[in-house]
């Protein structure tokens, strides 16, 4: 039988570290652009909405209750945003 060598196994781990820290670099840099966008992405996102309750007779909005919630829900937006378009490098 052969025996697996320690450096075999060191260089999987090489290979896994260099294509996670490739992998977050690339969603980094598409999540700083998502974020520029987050409004733009935010406004596609919520217009099936706010084209169904358009007629409804009670009137009906998205609020923001916070101050920061905004800011934390572009933030997620970006993050997703970034998530979605970086899946296939990653995978």
């Amino acid at each position: 039988m052969k025996k697996m060598s320690d450096n075999s196994f060191t260089s999987h781990f090489v290979e896994l570290r260099s294509r996670l820290i490739k992998s977050l670099i690339f969603i980094f840099i598409i999540f700083v652009i998502s974020y520029t966008f987050a409004e733009y992405i935010y406004s596609f996102l919520v217009n099936p909405y706010s084209e169904a309750v358009k007629d409804d007779p009670i009137s009906r909005r998205l609020i923001f209750t916070a101050l920061h919630e905004t800011f934390i829900t572009y933030l997620k937006v970006a993050f997703f945003a970034a998530m979605f378009v970086s899946s296939p490098i990653i995978l």
